[in-house]
């Protein structure tokens, strides 16, 4: 079981960096942060991490895989620039804490985030994707700053979403795939398009159904479950088997 969930997230996040942008072009530079380059790292003791990440310009994805022994980070150039340093990255406590470096943002960056395993995730970036492989903890996404400047989210996850969740851009889809255990208040809205809710073994009470908005308690309730974009379509997949429910959208 393990491998197969392995190989199948392994698959889902070649396909992830792909659509964020991270294609290869002999035009594009990449930096690599090792593990050994992230400051403060002889205080990681092989424990879950909460990841923030930072982005002003382009998209960010971070990755759960437990066959880690290390965090490492990854940030690539969508157009010509001179190599150099594009991100940093430093571990405090339990947080792992990603940013771009520098104070010029108008080049687009995608940025990506390993680690051995989640307990959370802050994303805030603009003019790109927000994507999330395996994460669990508190979700916490904002993609946008302004109109025309957001991008699509997309999660998927075998641990059960009980801790809160928040996925928001000004413009872009929305889906979030996660096991029908999820318990919590749903919200989910868009400004212009269409919303769904799916949950397989799962009891969605108190529903409230409107145009661009479902509302409900799911299973015993508990935290908020926000999905909110200002233009696109929402889709909050809550079933057995997440990783094997089809591909994700390409838009």
């Amino acid at each position: 079981m393990t491998n197969t969930r392995l190989t199948l997230a392994a698959s889902l996040a070649f396909g992830l960096l792909t659509l964020s942008g991270c294609h290869s072009s002999q035009s594009n530079q990449v930096q690599i942060v090792s593990s050994d380059q992230i400051a403060n790292i002889s205080e990681y003791h092989h424990r879950p991490l909460n990841v923030i990440v930072t982005n002003p310009a382009g998209g960010v994805v971070v990755i759960a895989d437990d066959t880690l022994e290390t965090p490492r980070v990854q940030a690539r150039t969508r157009g010509k620039l001179p190599a150099a340093d594009f991100v940093s990255a430093s571990l405090s406590g339990s947080s792992l804490t990603v940013e771009r470096a520098g104070p010029d943002h108008r080049d687009l960056i995608d940025i990506t985030v390993w680690v051995p395993f989640s307990d959370g995730v802050r994303i805030r970036n603009s003019h790109g994707s927000a994507r999330l492989v395996g994460v669990g903890g508190p979700i916490d996404v904002e993609v946008g700053s302004g109109p025309d400047s957001g991008g699509p989210i997309e999660l998927r996850t075998l641990t059960p979403l009980r801790d809160g969740l928040r996925l928001v851009t000004t413009d872009g889809w929305i889906k979030a795939i996660a096991p029908a255990l999820s318990a919590g208040q749903v919200e989910v809205r868009s400004d212009d398009g269409s919303v769904f809710i799916r949950s397989d073994r799962g009891e969605l009470t108190g529903a409230q159904v409107g145009p661009g908005y479902h509302t409900g308690t799911l299973n015993t309730g508990g935290p908020t479950f926000t999905l909110l974009t200002g233009r696109g379509d929402v889709n909050l997949d809550l079933i057995h088997a997440p990783f094997e429910s089809g591909s994700w959208p390409k838009h």
